[in-house]
């Protein structure tokens, strides 16, 4: 798989594909990771959700900057990307326990990706 800058078709990096056995590994280590994660207390998930938007904060412009190469866009429409997940992290942190104690019924990977957002 390859990452190309769609302004100037120049290659940002390659990554490896994984393999369907590799892909359902990561998707059951991805959910076994979402069983452990639903055990953990809300103030706990406060505190996790709040760290990564200080996280997203504090990188804002190298963020900013791969999705530009990445994507195409306009440095202030990938800080305005940023600044949306550093959005989604305090409003998670911020909300009742009601987000956090979503179940899910079968074995998924969403529940592990619930409070992600995408960039697009």
């Amino acid at each position: 798989m390859k990452a190309i800058n769609p302004a100037t078709d120049e290659l940002i990096r390659e990554y490896k594909e994984h393999s369907e056995t590799e892909f359902n590994s990561i998707i059951e280590a991805s959910y076994r990771e979402h069983l452990m994660w639903k055990t953990t207390m809300f103030a706990e998930r406060k505190r996790l959700m709040h760290r990564a938007a200080e996280i997203l904060r504090k990188k804002r412009d190298d963020y900013a900057r791969t999705i530009s190469l990445e994507m195409g866009k306009l440095i202030s429409e990938s800080k305005a990307e940023v600044d949306k997940c550093v959005w989604v992290c305090d409003y998670y942190a911020r909300m009742p326990s009601i987000f956090w104690r979503m179940r899910l019924s079968k074995p998924t990977a969403a529940g592990a990706l619930f409070p992600l957002s995408h960039w697009e």
